[in-house]
């Protein structure tokens, strides 16, 4: 079973780019955790809702009663594999329309804040709209990634941000990981709850911040190499 998952955790290394390895990541990490959220969910500026793999995050929630995607200027959104016919038109810099607010249990955020300048009002909103809890995903280390006339690309994220920008709307953090793919972007991802307590029995305790990882092994070929090491062991 060992040999197997080192096997499984080296054939992850050679995934192509560095947006290939936190996006795989990420999804592994969501399709893991999915199934312990339920109501009513929002795929937050999802674009067509395909996890860029082939898969659709709709599919990672089998208990969501309801599921929605919205996007800024909402409407049909072509995907790379797939055309989503409709999503709902949400700017997250302005002030939400009343239907909306308390709309959703859940909301999902993967890799939205980087590309919203007004990050502040935009978690502001995303706390109106979940009655819940937030899972957001947010890059620390990554290339800059623009599409002129469509987005533009703002921040960079430490959990200790995320803390903060969601805890001044009463949002906690209940779960937070990153990256644990070495040789590619670092994203974190952070499952942010009104009542956090709520999820001790799902998640277990909540991992402190300085044991996830913190890019010293962009800098450093021994702690680099550390990590490799201790990925390819599964050891945390």
């Amino acid at each position: 079973m060992r040999l197997r998952g080192i096997g499984k955790r080296m054939s992850y290394l050679r995934l192509g780019s560095e947006y290939h390895k936190p996006r795989f990541w990420s999804n592994l990490v969501l399709r893991d955790i999915g199934s312990c959220f339920e109501g009513r969910i929002l795929n937050c500026s999802g674009w067509a809702d395909e996890d860029k793999f082939g898969g659709h995050y709709r599919e990672y929630f089998p208990r969501a009663t309801e599921y929605a995607i919205s996007n800024h200027r909402g409407g049909p959104q072509t995907g790379m594999y797939s055309k989503l016919p409709d999503s709902i038109p949400l700017d997250l810099e302005k002030d939400l329309p009343t239907e909306l607010v308390g709309r959703f249990d859940v909301v999902l955020s993967h890799t939205v804040l980087e590309h919203v300048f007004d990050v502040r009002k935009a978690v502001e909103n995303l706390c109106i709209i979940a009655t819940d809890c937030v899972i957001c995903v947010v890059p620390f280390l990554q290339v800059v990634h623009v599409a002129p006339g469509d987005y533009d690309d703002y921040w960079r994220f430490t959990p200790y941000a995320l803390d903060r920008l969601f805890g001044a709307h009463g949002f906690f953090p209940a779960f937070r990981t990153g990256t644990d793919i070495p040789g590619g972007s670092i994203y974190y991802l952070g499952v942010l709850a009104r009542e956090p307590n709520r999820y001790v029995a799902r998640f277990g305790p909540l991992r402190p911040i300085q044991e996830i990882p913190d890019g010293s092994d962009m800098y450093y070929i021994s702690v680099r190499m550390r990590r490799i090491v201790r990925y390819l062991l599964g050891i945390p």
